[in-house]
């Protein structure tokens, strides 16, 4: 393998964990981890979501989707209702505590995506996320 591609894919590794510490020490302060984080969006943006919908959409596995939602309705930020026409189908909201962990991330993530943006061009942004998306759908199909 080139020591180039090496090199790039060492530093996508090293970039991985650095955003996934950063995340936990900040999402931890608000009572939260960063498996909840992305759900927490996915439900806000998604409300009434089913559980399988949010397994696809998270890329995760029903049975840790279960278990995430399990610790989540303990806590009191989602509520889980039993779909009317569909009684198989358990469907999700976000309670007012759970609205209010969003708006926390919400401010957590912009300040976030400012600290790694910063110095980057528009053009540069562009490019990176077009090299990505490719890196993203190469993985997708295997």
């Amino acid at each position: 393998m080139n020591k180039q591609i090496e090199k790039i894919y060492q530093l996508a590794k090293e970039i991985n964990s650095l955003n996934y510490q950063r995340a936990y020490k900040k999402l931890e302060k608000i009572g939260i981890y960063p498996g909840q984080q992305i759900i927490i969006e996915i439900i806000h943006d998604h409300e009434g979501i089913t559980q399988s919908q949010l397994a696809k959409i998270s890329i995760r596995k029903p049975a840790t989707i279960t278990s995430i939602l399990s610790h989540m309705e303990i806590n009191g930020y989602i509520l889980k209702k039993t779909d009317e026409k569909d009684k198989r189908a358990i469907r999700l909201f976000l309670t007012n505590k759970g609205k209010e962990i969003f708006k926390k991330i919400k401010i957590q993530k912009d300040e976030e995506i400012n600290t790694i943006l910063k110095d980057i061009t528009s053009e540069e942004i562009n490019t990176i996320y077009n090299v990505l998306s490719k890196i993203k759908n190469n993985l997708a199909r295997e």
